[in-house]
């Protein structure tokens, strides 16, 4: 029984090896390709580093509500780190996540990430590398902390709120594709960005000053008009001020919420067209009662 036991050990680390040094020799060009990115570059970008990493490959992320939480990327990829100084104040850090070349599926695909954060999106380099596209992702000029609305970064520095503007992603995007193109030899077919809220603004920058960078771009809840959506919320916090009954609470919100609902959403809970819904909140509203004289 005991050496029954210790053959099948033996076997099991015999097998981990081979499937490791068939990995190895599988991935062994792309190993190499992938080494030669380091160093590389272009003013104003550089590469700090380029690895070729096997998975199960974990990352930790910094900055915002999921600080400390990890990602874990099951393919094997490409991973390069760099640095993009258009001017001497700018801090602008990207990473280039690409999949083996017999995986690529010949497309590039940008990241945009959300807030005001300042942190590289490795969700969204792990959902894009793990669907065969080269990805990248930027951290918009700036690092930032737990708070992802925290704007300490831009006070006194013009240069980095430029870089957080459109800056960043722009030239995070040339140096992107440069590196896609001489990791695979050859262009991407398509070049793709996504984007929801600070991404949704950034994905609004890119079409509207860029347009040669990407063929396509998914601008969600874009946070395009700081400037009106900042009066707004004032001018709503100044008028709920204004009035001691202005503000609903949490009970009341929940009941209006269940009642809109009720009436215009569908079997998915989603109102799909809010001009659609005809709901008037009076069907709602507190009836008093008055007690007859005898």
């Amino acid at each position: 029984m005991r050496w029954v036991t210790l053959m099948g050990v033996a076997f099991m680390f015999l097998g981990a090896a081979t499937c490791a040094q068939s990995e190895a020799n599988t991935n062994g060009p792309d190993r190499k390709a992938c080494a030669a990115l380091a160093g590389a570059g272009k003013h104003p970008w550089s590469v700090n580093s380029a690895e070729f990493v096997h998975p199960p490959f974990t990352v930790t992320i910094e900055g915002g509500h999921d600080t400390g939480k990890t990602v874990t990327v099951s393919v094997p990829f490409c991973r390069i780190t760099g640095m993009v100084k258009p001017t001497r104040e700018s801090d602008i850090r990207f990473e280039v996540w690409l999949p083996p070349r017999a995986d690529w599926n010949g497309k590039f695909e940008g990241v945009g990430s959300g807030a005001s954060l300042g942190n590289i999106q490795y969700r969204s380099l792990m959902r894009g590398v793990m669907r065969g596209y080269a990805t990248a992702a930027t951290d918009n000029g700036h690092q930032s902390g737990d708070d992802p609305f925290d704007m300490s970064w831009a006070l006194g520095e013009p240069p980095r709120i430029v870089d957080f503007g459109y800056r960043a992603e722009h030239t995070a995007t040339l140096a992107g594709k440069a590196l896609t193109r001489r990791f695979y030899g050859r262009p991407p077919q398509h070049s793709y960005f996504v984007g929801c809220s600070q991404g949704g603004h950034h994905a609004f920058m890119e079409a509207e000053r860029f347009p040669e960078d990407y063929d396509g771009i998914v601008a969600g809840a874009p946070a395009y008009s700081w400037t009106g959506e900042m009066t707004g919320q004032a001018w709503n916090a100044h008028a709920l001020s204004q009035t001691s009954e202005g503000a609903l609470p949490p009970q009341k919100l929940q009941l209006l919420y269940q009642a809109v609902t009720k009436s215009c959403a569908g079997a998915d809970g989603l109102i799909d067209d809010p001009r659609q819904c005809s709901f008037d909140p009076a069907a709602i509203e507190c009836k008093v009662m008055t007690r007859a004289r005898v």
